[in-house]
């Protein structure tokens, strides 16, 4: 699938130059049009060229569009979760607790583990509690980059991950892809050491 819409977003790209280089060719071609007389021929003339530069435009900005949703896309999907994998160990974990009978639970009044069974629940928790709190940071970072993109936030020293050098570098990548190379040379003075 990734390739697939890395394709697209070359084809889009192409077809944004192959745009710019008609608007460009319309536009000596207007020029052209102004040394010519005034006269009604003309001025339909260039109201036709002037449409026609207008539809181009237009459909590059919704070239333009896409091709941000699929970076973005690519960017927050780097590595395709196995969401069916995570489905069956959920699917595993609450058989798990369905098996449990009450009088396998600690005792209300007795927060310790009593037993190796007990126990091994307890880290059966902290483990799931942990990769929660990935999911939750990873989606934190997301927020972050998103809001950075979006120029809601600065990336400067007061940027909460101003440091970390895995989230520069994925915004120094999101403008590379963009070929924003004004933006790229501004991140690369702050580039985290």
């Amino acid at each position: 699938m990734k390739a697939k819409m890395k394709q697209l977003l070359e084809e889009l790209r192409n077809r944004v130059r192959v745009n710019l280089d008609a608007v460009h060719h319309n536009e000596s071609e207007v020029r052209q049009l102004l040394t010519e007389p005034n006269s009604k021929e003309r001025s339909e003339k260039l109201s036709n060229r002037l449409s026609l530069s207008k539809m181009i435009i237009e459909e590059n900005g919704e070239n333009i569009q896409i091709q941000n949703q699929i970076i973005k896309f690519l960017i927050r999907f780097k590595e395709v979760p196995d969401f069916a994998e995570k489905i069956r160990s959920l699917k595993g974990y609450d058989q798990e607790l369905n098996e449990k009978s009450d009088k396998d639970l600690p005792n209300a009044t007795n927060n310790a583990p009593n037993t190796e069974q007990d126990l091994n629940k307890s880290k059966h928790s902290v483990r799931i509690e942990g990769e929660l709190k990935g999911v939750t940071e990873r989606q934190s970072t997301n927020k972050l980059f998103e809001q950075t993109i979006a120029g809601d936030l600065d990336y400067n020293t007061t940027h909460p991950l101003f440091n970390n050098q895995e989230f520069f570098e994925r915004l120094l990548n999101y403008y590379l892809q963009l070929e924003e190379y004004e933006i790229c040379a501004e991140l690369q003075k702050f580039k985290p050491n």
